[in-house]
């Protein structure tokens, strides 16, 4: 077998022989090997033991004393034949009947089994299963150095070459000699030509000029074909990325991967005008994505990041000044001056405006628009152009993303954990960026503390739990800290049908920044706390964790001591059970009384 790391590794020792005198007797006692099987590829019983297909004839006679490596070299010869035709030398009827088979040593070469199988490996495995002993190979290593041979291209000792698979060899070996010779006949085959025209005369000559003509004149004609396929390529190509513009700025294709399904099924007829906009814009296409890429994997990514945006802006510009009547033109400007390159919100509103009235009906058109209001602190105008963007497109997590932030401004909490929810839980489709659901799932941590903090303060304990379980859910691990605290502060002081539902939607939290058992630890140890909140009051629960911890200290890095203070108090109160309380001060590693 080979293992994980492409080790091999020896399964099987159990017809192994020890190479010293005094081990057959034993070897044929033990029990192990006295196994009865009946296909004939298991072991057999009795003195006769190992594989039938891939024995040698000397151990399918039952010769134990005899075994020996020219066994173990007839058993390769099996392998190797097995791998050259797809079946065992011997396959065909009971295991007794492949026995005599065996003895007999009379099967099929693997090159009449299949034809494609070369003949030096043939002879190899032939030669390796030889019925004597005495006319295989001396030791494995002959064998593997023959099949390295093969497969360097050289001679095997097995197999005798015809001269020309020899002459082939050389003239592989010696390629450069052959070419170089091949060069220099040819060389002196034309200059005779050549010598021949002169002495023939000036009809010879005029009729070679003829040809050369007739040659000249086809080979024009080849290099316009040539000329022609490579044109028409280019505009087959060309016509597939104006087609994926055009389908966008249309609004027929949400996305460029919803285009791409559609490149290839129908033409695309743009006026002449509009194609020569198109190629300089399908270039700043390519300038920015190669932008984007250059941030992340070169060492001085911004730089060469910035020298491709400046160059997108030169072909959006060179695509202006042929028409300035293409949205899409308008929208990669404004994006690539907003987003790229900070350029005050004041000089891109213009680009924006026109890339608006240019698709009204493009949501990622008004997404980009409402952010750049945003930055000009006009929030009314980006909730307008957001809500339309929504309105075009319910799958456009920026503007989700926008509408959430401004209704948080508000102190409308309620939308924005709806809003931020909708931008965590939607597919990046409008962006590319790969910390874009880590920002949002920060984010709507902090709105669903800030309203379980609110909804403390107007007495409703049970939502405001709610909330902070749900901030615990969302957060990172260096933020969570406090939020645990806050978590079993509030779980103190649920109790009856409170505790129970929220001891419900605890058993069931996870991390949804990512699978952490630091998360688990500590959302247990509330279970247990509500749990002795409610009828349950479970003491194994609390002995369950204080050996985790033990076992693993580490998993309690998300509680702080804030944390177990609390519990330590907690603990200290009269609603305990005594068997609960002891064992929360087990688990808290705190002195009995």
């Amino acid at each position: 077998m080979l293992g994980d790391f492409g080790e091999t590794l020896v399964v099987d020792w159990g017809m192994a022989k020890v190479a010293r005198r005094g081990d057959v007797g034993s070897l044929q006692e033990d029990p192990e090997f006295l196994v009865i099987q009946q296909d004939a590829n298991e072991t057999v019983e009795g003195s006769i033991f190992g594989t039938p297909t891939y024995m040698s004839p000397e151990q399918a006679r039952g010769e134990i004393a005899t075994l020996g490596p020219p066994c173990d070299i007839y058993g390769l010869g099996a392998m190797l034949y097995c791998l050259l035709t797809g079946l065992p030398p011997y396959h065909k009827g009971t295991s007794l009947e492949v026995l005599q088979q065996v003895r007999r040593g009379k099967m099929a070469p693997p090159i009449a089994r299949n034809s494609r199988v070369p003949q030096p490996l043939d002879a190899i495995s032939r030669k390796a299963m030889k019925s004597l002993p005495a006319d295989r190979y001396g030791t494995a290593v002959d064998l593997a150095e023959d099949v390295t041979r093969w497969l360097n291209d050289d001679t095997v000792s097995a197999w005798r070459e015809p001269l020309t698979i020899r002459t082939r060899r050389w003239m592989r070996r010696h390629q450069t000699l052959v070419t170089s010779t091949a060069a220099t006949v040819l060389m002196a085959v034309l200059t005779l030509s050549v010598l021949t025209a002169v002495v023939t005369g000036k009809n010879r000559e005029l009729a070679t000029l003829n040809v050369k003509e007739r040659s000249a004149r086809l080979l024009a004609q080849e290099n316009e074909a040539l000329l022609s396929r490579e044109k028409h390529r280019l505009e087959l190509s060309l016509e597939s990325g104006f087609k994926l513009l055009r389908g966008i700025e249309s609004e027929r294709y949400g996305t460029l991967d919803d285009a791409y399904s559609d490149i290839l099924q129908t033409g695309l007829k743009l006026p002449d005008t509009e194609r020569a906009a198109m190629r300089p814009l399908y270039l700043a296409l390519v300038e920015l994505q190669t932008a984007i890429d250059q941030k992340d994997q070169v060492p001085a990514g911004m730089i060469v990041a910035a020298q491709h945006l400046r160059r997108a802006l030169e072909l959006l510009d060179e695509s202006l000044e042929i028409t300035d009547q293409v949205g899409l033109t308008w929208l990669l400007r404004a994006q690539i001056r907003q987003e790229h390159l900070g350029i005050p919100a004041i000089d891109v509103l213009a680009d924006w405006n026109r890339a608006v009235a240019l698709l009204p009906r493009c949501s990622a058109v008004h997404s980009g628009r409402g952010f750049c209001w945003v930055a000009l602190e006009d929030h009314e105008a980006a909730k307008r152009d957001w809500q339309r963007a929504v309105e075009l497109d319910a799958g456009n997590e920026f503007a989700h993303l926008g509408l959430a932030r401004l209704a948080e401004r508000g102190s409308d909490l309620d939308t924005a954990i709806t809003e931020f929810q909708i931008a965590a839980d939607l597919p990046p489709r409008f962006n590319s960026d790969p910390v874009w659901r880590l920002a949002v799932n920060i984010e709507l941590s902090v709105a669903y503390w800030t309203r379980s903090q609110r909804r403390l303060k107007a007495d409703n304990v049970r939502g405001s739990y709610d909330d902070m379980l749900r901030a615990a859910q969302f957060s990172q691990p260096k933020d969570i800290l406090p939020i645990w605290k806050n978590l079993i502060i509030i779980a103190q002081i649920l109790e009856g049908e409170d505790a129970a539902t929220a001891l419900t939607a605890t058993r069931a939290a996870r991390s949804r920044f990512r699978s952490r058992d630091e998360f688990d630890f500590a959302r247990d140890v509330i279970v247990s706390l509500l749990e002795s909140q409610t009828e349950i009051a479970n003491p194994h629960g609390w002995d369950t964790l204080r050996q985790r911890r033990a076992a693993r200290p580490a998993i309690a890095t998300e509680l702080n001591p804030e944390f177990f203070d609390s519990l330590r108090i907690w603990s200290q109160g009269e609603r305990l059970k005594a068997p609960v309380r002891e064992a929360v001060r087990g688990f808290l590693e705190l002195p009995q009384d």
